[in-house]
């Protein structure tokens, strides 16, 4: 009798749909020596019964196609809804690095391989071969949305909101890929006056270091939660108690504050929603994360419509208000909070009633009015929309000014 060997599933999440394809299973190598083995997931938590202080977390909700290809290092942290597709091959992810929610590796066409004190913020997409980040003491940040494709991103740089970086390109230490660009050629990326690339700041390093700060706190709460309530790192849970927040807090839906585990979506922390969980499961799609841990408090109307992998979040000190009848496309971001020390603990991202946003667009500390739609494949960063405004798809507004196109 021949024994069948059983396929895994891969996602393929870059189209405004979820396909599921076949891959049959492969023995990779041994991984490097400093990277955690992610065996066969019996813990999120890792290397297993790890302390708090140096543990890694990985979000129950994370998709692994073969988990022996995939090795990781400590004081990490893998978001809701994070897609980690190897293939025949590796992805290596270092210390104290975070994959922020919907992020997705693919490394079927080659190797992935990220460096210690990398942030990929929500919705990145990397497709390998590709390298992003080095040492720990030169940390990288990839923003919203972002595609790295086949390309390299040296040790302290920086790539910008709804940006892309083409094959063959390197990235060098020290630039910074602006808003929505698509560098697709070395010189683009190398220089300043093809308008493309600029130097980094330090208010930009300032920024990735307290992005790095905050999720290697997530880490350890989160890890702390698991040890604890293992049930609260599923479905509807709590955020952990850590410095930046006032303790441990259970959503409320529909006036109602409990956990529920078997919910298919992750909703954390400090957010009231005016659905119930019945409603919820019928206008949420799947792989959506409205996460209430960093920055608070949400607050969220009757949702009309939320498709495919829609993330929520915000930063620290800074919550988010939405009013009735939200429509959000696939992979859209809503994001709250100034990116300055210090934020103003009333700094709110508003989103009026009966607004539509399109697929892959980014909210991000932004007041929206009523009845606005919003195209696909948008950036608002820092704008107020005047009530009834409609905006095009791939447009780029920052401080109220439209800058450009998205050009990919």
């Amino acid at each position: 009798m021949t024994r069948r060997k059983s396929a895994n599933l891969v996602i393929e999440s870059l189209e405004d749909k979820v396909v599921m394809t076949a891959t049959m299973p492969v023995r990779p190598a041994v991984l490097p020596s400093g990277y955690f083995s992610l065996g066969n997931r019996q813990s999120p938590v890792v290397p297993k019964g790890a302390p708090v202080e140096t543990a890694t977390f990985i979000d129950p909700t994370t998709s692994i196609d073969h988990v022996r290809s995939v090795g990781i290092k400590g004081e990490s942290y893998i978001a809701p809804f994070t897609n980690l597709v190897s293939g025949r091959n590796r992805i290596l992810i270092g210390e104290g690095t975070n994959l922020q929610d919907n992020v997705t590796i693919d490394a079927r066409r080659g190797n992935v391989v990220i460096g210690d004190n990398v942030a990929l913020a929500h919705g990145v997409t990397v497709i390998g071969p590709a390298t992003i980040g080095g040492d720990a003491a030169h940390p990288t940040f990839v923003s919203f949305n972002s595609v790295i494709d086949k390309a390299t991103i040296q040790q302290g740089s920086f790539v910008s909101a709804m940006a892309k970086v083409g094959p063959g390109v390197v990235l060098r230490t020290g630039m910074k890929v602006l808003p929505g660009v698509f560098v697709q050629t070395q010189a683009e990326a190398d220089d300043i006056s093809l308008g493309k690339v600029v130097q980094m700041s330090q208010g930009d390093v300032d920024f990735v270091n307290g992005v790095l700060h905050v999720n290697h706190a997530l880490a350890s709460g989160y890890a702390g939660i698991y040890y604890t309530s293992p049930r609260l790192v599923h479905g509807i849970g709590a955020n952990p108690s850590v410095e930046f927040n006032e303790g441990q807090t259970i959503p409320t839906t529909h006036g109602t504050s409990k956990p529920f585990a078997a919910f298919r979506n992750r909703i954390i922390g400090k957010a009231t929603l005016a659905n119930s969980i019945v409603a919820l499961e019928k206008v949420l799609g799947y792989g959506n994360s409205i996460r209430a841990d960093e920055g608070y408090s949400f607050i969220i109307g009757k949702i009309r419509k939320f498709h495919n992998r829609i993330t929520f979040h915000a930063l620290e000190h800074t919550g988010i208000t939405v009013g009735n009848g939200l429509k959000l496309g696939f992979h859209t971001l809503v994001h709250g909070g100034p990116d300055i020390p210090n934020a103003d603990p009333n700094d709110v991202t508003v989103i009026g009633n009966n607004v539509s946003v399109g697929s892959v667009s980014v909210v991000f500390r932004s007041t929206v009015g009523d009845n606005v739609k919003i195209g696909n494949k948008v950036l608002l960063d820092h704008c107020n929309i005047a009530p009834g405004t409609v905006i095009p798809d791939g447009t780029i507004m920052i401080n109220n000014v439209v800058i450009g196109k998205i050009q990919w």
